[in-house]
């Protein structure tokens, strides 16, 4: 009997221990967003960060407090983002959130429109 409760004791322990790493890869901040060494790391917070904020409707200033600098800026002419230009966004920002060794980068792209975010996407930086 002893034996069993030890075991369940231990069960319980180490269950908490994984929920309680998971939630911290996947709990959103911006500190750990714009600080993290290992940019694929990101990818496990744009859950998290799509329920706490709002990303459409923040202006540069905004965004930029919330993720940092981006990787790359883009103008509507210089960007190869095609099937994100029917939102008729003139600026896109571009996070790099996920290494893939064989697509490429994974990015979270926000589009901008007059300084108003009006679009975000995942999608392929495949230059």
């Amino acid at each position: 009997m002893r034996k069993r409760v030890v075991i369940g004791i231990f069960i319980v322990i180490t269950l908490i221990i994984i929920f309680g790493i998971n939630q911290n890869k996947t709990t959103f901040s911006s500190s750990k967003w714009i600080n993290c060494k290992d940019k694929s790391t990101r990818i496990n917070m744009i859950t998290d960060l799509e329920k706490k904020h709002e990303i459409i409707g923040m202006n540069h200033l905004q965004v930029l407090e919330l993720l940092g600098k981006p990787e790359w800026i883009f103008d509507s002419k210089q960007s190869v983002y095609e099937d994100f230009k029917d939102i008729g966004a003139n600026e896109y920002w571009s996070y790099r959130i996920k290494d893939d060794v064989l697509a490429g980068w994974k990015i979270y792209l926000v589009g901008f429109k007059d300084n108003k975010a009006i679009g975000k996407k995942i999608t392929i930086e495949d230059w």
